[in-house]
């Protein structure tokens, strides 16, 4: 077979390459709020899932500085938001589920998956809604919400690697945090020789080259070229998880690319052919962050964040989305990859939907009366003929 040889060192950010990497685990369920087990999936619900991904991914980029690195777990977007929605009816869930999937996942030795529900004691929470919260597997605590303890939490379920979630600072008049936490750790099929690897150029689109660390692998995988972009696929050990790797030809941009992986060439990426590659890419550890809220709105996800806001499923209190916070960490090296999520849905309290008033229009004689609420002693009474 020819030798296919892709190096990463022309035009490309550092890590916008590998934004994809946690779409290879996404498997779907229903349409309905009813949370299904990923196992008992078919291709139109993988399809849904990885439409939610790209489209999502898409949003942050045209929203983020163009030169900015962006990784995401949309997954872990998808978890956090599906457990809202099994509060929510009417427009907040329609528009929920245009997007969401819930998922239920039964844990690996390369993926681990938490859930947890943090109530307010002050908000009233209906017992049907912690019962359809069940097949998430979530930790329920009701008690004071505590940025710290919250963060423990989360750095517990990442082994450390995302340390926190909460700001320090939470709104007055929060009623509920759901939080969801994913860690992801294997080794490659086929490991880099660390021995090989060096530091080299790097090519940045905007700005001068800098040096690097890069791997050399020399094997052969999974590969597939279009006219946009070359494509490999890097297998781990002892698991059906792979990262694909996306390099964009000359003359395209991470945009182009992006945006031409609809539903069905994405699926078309499961279609490589088995040939020797010589790869060269960069070894790296980052972290990122983002506010998702302008990004789901941007989707049409809108009604959850807004005032008139319907989770009476979860409870007869008014509440809505304040925030969706998300944090990540990649480890890209010789062995392996290390990655890490964690989403934060922050609900507060909305403002009750009033009934019409009744009208009282004090304009002729009236009484008063002042008086004790807790004995009921009447202190003083009065008739007001003249005001």
């Amino acid at each position: 077979m020819n030798t296919a040889t892709i190096t990463f060192t022309k035009k490309s950010p550092l890590v916008a390459l590998f934004c994809l990497l946690v779409l290879a685990v996404l498997m779907t369920s229903c349409r309905s709020n009813k949370v299904q087990s990923i196992q008992h999936t078919d291709g139109s619900m993988v399809q849904r899932l990885n439409r939610f991904s790209l489209t999502l991914f898409r949003e942050v980029c045209n929203h983020e500085d163009p030169y900015a690195n962006v990784f995401l777990s949309p997954m872990s977007a998808d978890i956090a938001l599906s457990m809202a929605e099994q509060g929510a009816k009417g427009k907040t869930r329609s528009e929920m589920q245009k997007w969401l999937v819930p998922l239920r996942w039964e844990n690996n030795e390369q993926l681990r998956i938490a859930n947890s529900l943090w109530i307010d004691p002050a908000f009233p929470v209906k017992a049907s809604y912690i019962e359809a919260c069940k097949p998430f597997g979530a930790e329920v605590y009701n008690a004071t919400i505590q940025p710290a303890i919250v963060n423990r939490w989360v750095s517990e379920k990442t082994d450390g690697k995302i340390s926190s979630i909460l700001p320090e600072t939470m709104p007055a008049n929060q009623s509920m945090v759901l939080i969801n936490a994913l860690y992801f750790k294997a080794e490659w099929l086929r490991r880099f020789d660390e021995g090989a690897t060096r530091s080299e150029l790097f090519y940045p689109t905007e700005g001068k080259s800098y040096e690097v660390p890069l791997m050399h692998l020399t094997h052969v995988l999974g590969y597939k070229q279009t006219n946009k972009a070359q494509i490999v696929e890097l297998p781990y050990r002892d698991c059906d998880y792979v990262m694909d790797v996306i390099l964009p030809a000359q003359g395209y941009s991470l945009r182009d690319v992006s945006e031409s992986l609809n539903d069905k060439e994405w699926n078309g990426l499961s279609e490589f052919i088995r040939t020797r590659v010589a790869l060269t890419m960069p070894k790296f550890k980052i972290e990122y962050q983002r506010t998702l809220n302008e990004d789901l709105q941007g989707l049409g996800i809108k009604n959850a964040f807004a005032p008139q806001a319907d989770f009476s499923l979860m409870s007869d209190v008014a509440t809505r989305i304040s925030t969706v916070l998300q944090k990540t960490y990649l480890d890209v090296n010789e062995v392996g990859t290390e990655a890490a999520a964690a989403t934060a849905v922050i609900m507060v309290r909305g403002a009750a939907h009033l009934a019409e008033p009744v009208e009282m229009t004090v304009d002729r004689p009236f009484l008063v009366l002042i008086r004790n609420r807790e004995t009921g002693i009447i202190v003083f009474i009065g008739k007001i003929e003249r005001v």
